[in-house]
């Protein structure tokens, strides 16, 4: 019996081994999978910091009405609320119209400076007469978006 007994906890001590190696083995596995799963946060959304990507922005929702979408689906799809589009709308419409005055005012634009002041003083330049014009006659021909303020 003695030999019974020394058996079984030589047996017991090797499964509870294995067990602990195959639980350590699928803790790695979940600990994989669970990286996996994880998204970063630019799958989510990605910041606009620089003027350049407010016009980026602007203008991915602007082929996307192009090819049919309606504006609020355009929107959706690149993940951005109507009212950002319409209060930075002003910087791709100036870079567009009048790209010398946009360059000038881009000078002063400094990493680190707000984008909803800079789409502000580029909306002053846009309610030029000069520069109107040619905004509303760009909206009516499809090359920039029909938005407006509510």
């Amino acid at each position: 019996m003695s030999a019974t007994s020394q058996h079984s906890p030589t047996s017991t001590d090797s499964s509870t081994s294995s067990d602990s190696e195959d639980s350590e083995a699928s803790l790695k596995k979940k600990k994989q999978k669970k990286k996996k799963l994880r998204k970063s946060k630019t799958d989510y959304f990605s910041r606009v910091r620089t003027p350049e990507d407010s016009i980026k922005r602007y203008d991915t929702v602007l082929e996307l009405v192009k090819k049919g979408l309606t504006k609020s689906e355009a929107y959706c799809k690149t993940r951005v609320d109507r009212n950002t589009i319409v209060n930075q709308a002003p910087i791709a419409e100036l870079a567009v119209v009048n790209p010398e005055m946009f360059r000038a005012l881009r000078v002063n634009f400094k990493k680190g400076s707000n984008l909803q002041k800079f789409a502000k003083l580029c909306e002053d330049q846009c309610l030029l007469k000069i520069n109107q014009t040619r905004i509303c006659a760009l909206k009516e021909k499809g090359d920039l978006l029909d938005i407006k303020r509510k």
